[in-house]
């Protein structure tokens, strides 16, 4: 039970629905990192874009890219081919809910490990005579939820340029405030190479 004293009426209905809006945020489901899973798409006359992710999160198995909200120590590469479902609203991300479907969901189709120098050489060859778009995320992000927010706004924008990730290491949670700060503070001279 809440008790607040010493508040009017309207602040303590304002405190409440603070309360419960948090707590509704934090009892949100999100997407795990099965999205990440590669999945046929095959038949689906969908939209597509490929999206070079830089980042200083931990890879939780080296041969996989799948990545937590540890720190690295150093960056790692990869690149993911993102299908954009052809009932695709504008502005959302059509997240699973259960295994991924690229009839109804953004789904990764092929993804790559890259090394430094295989990541700056894909996107030089991307690139030709392209500019090239960085987006690095907010605070409460996950890397799935950076990595198909791009995705998304690629193809809505029909941005021409060639999109390229830098996800810092966010807990993805509502409390994770401190920690992010904190992660963003470690993460920002990997930036500056990168941008470099």
């Amino acid at each position: 039970m809440l008790i607040l004293t010493g508040q009017s009426l309207v602040g303590r209905t304002a405190t409440a629905l603070l309360i419960f809006g948090l707590t509704l945020a934090a009892c949100a489901g999100r997407s795990g990192p099965k999205v990440l899973q590669s999945v046929s798409t095959r038949g689906a006359h969908t939209k597509h874009v490929t999206v070079f992710a830089a980042t200083t999160r931990v890879r939780e198995n080296p041969a996989q890219n799948i990545f937590t909200a540890g720190r690295s120590e150093k960056l790692h590469f990869a690149s993911f081919d993102i299908f954009i479902p052809p009932s695709h609203r504008p502005s959302n991300v059509q997240w699973a809910h259960g295994k991924p479907d690229a009839w109804t969901d953004l789904v990764v189709a092929d993804q790559n490990i890259l090394s430094q120098e295989s990541f700056a050489r894909d996107i030089r060859a991307r690139a030709d005579h392209r500019s090239i778009g960085v987006f690095v995320h907010g605070y409460n992000y996950t890397f799935q939820e950076a990595l198909f927010r791009l995705a998304q706004m690629a193809v809505d924008a029909n941005i021409a340029s060639v999109p390229v990730l830098f996800s810092w290491p966010s807990q993805g949670t509502v409390t994770g405030y401190v920690a992010d700060r904190e992660s963003v503070m470690f993460s920002r001279d990997y930036l500056t190479a990168l941008l470099v």
